[in-house]
């Protein structure tokens, strides 16, 4: 039976999926003990359902106190999951929960930047293929900050320290 984490909203899965696994496995947390550690998060499904929300698992991770809030990390990829956070209050669209991270880290807002990139770029094609005008007018419109990431990633942290053996 595989691993599972339900935590409380959409928005926390897609910073799990997006960037929180990556760091945890070869990114800020690569060289932290255990040596293995990681493979107990990259192994897991994510979900976010109305159930209590944890671990859910027959075996406690080797290694569960990540600081998600850390300045350090911010500094770094901060922008990045401020972009995949509010894309994924304006779609289910993995590509372009995807290309949140460049619209927000390039501050696109018109088609004709979306099309510069990509020509500059042509792996970009790929996470903008079906946005529109629309999608990023809205994904400007969401209110969703810094303060509003650093709550969400407090209740991941909180979360992956709740365990329910299955």
């Amino acid at each position: 039976m595989k691993n599972l984490i339900n935590f409380e909203n959409k928005t926390q899965v897609v910073l799990w999926e997006n960037e929180l696994v990556g760091q945890i496995s070869d990114g800020f947390w690569e060289n932290a003990q255990p040596h293995n550690h990681w493979k107990f998060w990259s192994d897991a499904d994510v979900v976010s359902i109305n159930s209590p929300v944890g671990v859910f698992s027959m075996f406690a991770p080797r290694k569960r106190n990540y600081n998600f809030v850390s300045s350090k990390l911010l500094e770094v990829v901060g922008n990045r999951m401020l972009g995949f956070a509010k894309m994924s209050k304006v779609t289910n669209n993995h590509n372009l929960i995807k290309a949140g991270e460049y619209i927000q880290e390039e501050s696109l807002t018109t088609m004709s930047q979306i099309s510069s990139s990509i020509r500059e770029s042509n792996y970009l094609k790929e996470y903008f293929q079906g946005i529109t005008q629309d999608t990023l007018d809205k994904f400007w419109k969401v209110k969703y900050d810094m303060k509003d990431l650093k709550k969400d990633l407090q209740s991941i942290k909180k979360i992956i320290k709740i365990q329910f053996y299955i």
